[in-house]
């Protein structure tokens, strides 16, 4: 029963290699959960409106990274874009 109850309330246990796509990335509560995805093992695309942020961003994710390809990329996105302009984006 305990382990049931664990696994259920660890949520960053089977996140290696998965991709994550974090809004509102370059600062406070985004920039925190791209580092902690990136910990649990996730490839991170950080988007956001300041891509000097989202540079730096990925650039901590990828020194981090043991292995030598790169686990974070920016992406810059307005989310209160219209559709057609958040789809060039991405």
């Amino acid at each position: 029963m305990g382990n049931q109850v664990s696994d259920h309330l660890e949520p960053w246990r089977d996140l290696h290699d998965k991709v994550v796509m974090v809004t509102g990335a370059s600062s406070d509560l985004g920039r925190e959960f791209c580092l902690d995805l990136a910990k649990a093992g996730c490839r991170i695309v950080a988007a956001a409106r300041r891509v000097d942020r989202l540079r730096s961003i990925c650039d901590e994710i990828n020194q981090l990274a043991t292995a030598p390809q790169r686990r974070a990329v920016a992406v810059e996105l307005d989310i209160s874009a219209d559709g057609l302009v958040i789809q060039k984006s991405v």
